[in-house]
């Protein structure tokens, strides 16, 4: 994002930076399995007395409940208010997915608010709970459940939902550049500050809350 930043402010030094943010639910059935904390249905084949008529789990068992929401935060930029855009998408997913990344922009791209495959980039929490059903690869098949197409469908649906809700909510903001001397963990053993880091704020306009 500090990247991005840099990119949409550079082309001009009174350019006018613009943000918004999009969060939306994207907690899958109950029925899906709990990702790798599910036990496979070979080592219990009553699938612990649980049945799931829908058929969300086919290697693994299926799970009873939802303990915790799973969500798609997204931030979209734009320098100036017709210029150009960068979209961000995190999912509580356990790996991003090219497959999943590729379908979510299509999804973007056919509102035609300007962003596509060419400025949209999708990231994860690596969460080893959240079901996993959008990857087409055995390997993942192996410590996760198979794929599924609705499941993947849907994901790609509240990841293009979260992006154009964000690009709905775009406001004037500033960038802040700030310096700081961190202490590394390292550093205290040796008694000295370690090597200085660059933070970088963005603020919406009047009220400074960061982003």
């Amino acid at each position: 994002m500090v990247l991005a930043l840099s990119l949409l402010s550079a082309g001009s030094a009174s350019a006018q930076i613009r943000a918004g943010v999009g969060v939306v639910d994207a907690s899958w059935h109950v029925g899906a399995s709990a990702g790798q904390y599910a036990p496979k249905a070979t080592d219990d084949p009553s699938h612990g007395g649980i049945v799931d008529p829908s058929v969300h789990s086919t290697t693994n068992v299926p799970s009873y409940g939802i303990q915790s929401r799973l969500r798609v935060r997204a931030i979209v930029v734009q320098r100036d208010e017709n210029g150009p855009k960068f979209a961000m998408a995190s999912t509580d997913l356990y790996i991003p997915q090219d497959l999943l990344w590729r379908r979510a922009a299509q999804l973007i791209a056919a509102h035609g608010i300007g962003i596509d495959q060419s400025n949209f980039v999708m990231t994860i929490t690596h969460d080893h709970s959240s079901p996993y059903y959008t990857s087409t690869a055995p390997g993942a098949w192996a410590f996760q459940d198979v794929f599924d197409i609705r499941a993947y469908e849907y994901w790609a649906q509240q990841l293009a939902a979260a992006v154009i809700k964000a690009n709905a909510s775009l406001v004037p903001v500033r960038v802040e550049r700030r310096s700081s001397r961190s202490l590394w963990p390292i550093a205290t053993l040796w008694g000295r500050l370690g090597p200085t880091t660059v933070r970088r704020r963005a603020f919406p306009t009047p009220t400074p809350t960061a982003i």
